[in-house]
């Protein structure tokens, strides 16, 4: 398993690899993705500020793929 801590620097997305260790038992909250639950959806991250914002979307296919809502 690969763990890996998110934040934000200068406005910008930070991923940096972490040694994995046990499954926190306490956290703020989870969220689990599988491709395999949703095989028509795409984990998305945004930076607002020094906030990160995840969801799930839905993958769009063609021209509109590459345009934002």
């Amino acid at each position: 398993m690969t763990r890996y801590r998110l934040g934000v620097f200068e406005g910008l997305l930070e991923i940096e690899a972490v040694e994995s260790g046990p499954f926190p038992l306490r956290a703020y909250g989870f969220l689990q993705f599988s491709p395999k639950d949703h095989p028509n959806g795409e984990l998305m991250l945004e930076v607002r500020g020094k906030e990160i914002w995840v969801w799930v979307a839905e993958k769009r296919h063609g021209e509109d793929a590459n345009k934002s809502v």
